[in-house]
């Protein structure tokens, strides 16, 4: 099995950034696409633990950092141990005491690693987070990936794989206290 490529930990380009006065909060927008308005005071009290794809949730304005437990290349199986600028995951939810926590990991692994036991770790995942708090638990499915994106050269992932694993994760978690969202 191979190891999954580095990730960068910032886009390259960042399109420019617009302040809504009434949601205090800042979408990135180009010429192309319209402002997105939303309130970020609604996901106050909510964390999202997750690698690259979440870094970009504080990374862009989307939420606060305090919000955001997330580092490139985060799994299911390194989140418990990882320390992310001095704090663990245990830490941030005893200090932040977040009343719903949202859990999208597995993208680096998925098309590296076997899916079975990627979704086996999440559902270890969320059984030590329930142990740790009484929040709501929310398991977010790996979204998929454009037909472009699955033809590169540069791109282990596959629609197939990212479909198999979101399938073993839903029926891992089955049987937890979490949620499943698809965003698929």
């Amino acid at each position: 099995m191979t190891s999954a490529p580095p990730e960068t930990s910032a886009p390259a380009t960042t399109a420019g950034s617009t302040k809504n006065p009434d949601s205090n909060s800042s979408v990135a927008t180009s010429d192309n696409e319209p402002t997105l308005d939303f309130d970020k005071d609604y996901f106050s009290s909510s964390l999202f633990i997750g690698d690259s794809i979440s870094t970009g949730l504080s990374l862009y304005g989307f939420l606060d950092q305090q919000n955001v437990f997330a580092q490139q290349g985060l799994a299911p199986s390194t989140a418990l141990d990882a320390d992310i600028d001095g704090v663990t995951l245990s830490d941030k939810i005893a200090s932040f005491k977040p009343k719903k926590i949202f859990v999208m990991l597995g993208t680096n692994s998925v098309g590296y690693a076997d899916n079975k036991t990627l979704a086996g770790n999440m559902k270890e995942l969320v059984e030590k987070i329930s142990s740790l708090t009484k929040a709501k638990i929310y398991v977010v499915s790996i979204p998929p990936v454009t037909p472009e994106a699955e033809k590169s050269d540069e791109n282990a992932l596959t629609l197939k794989d990212i479909t198999d694993y979101n399938t073993k994760l839903k029926s891992a978690i089955s049987g937890t206290s979490a949620t499943f969202i698809d965003l698929n």
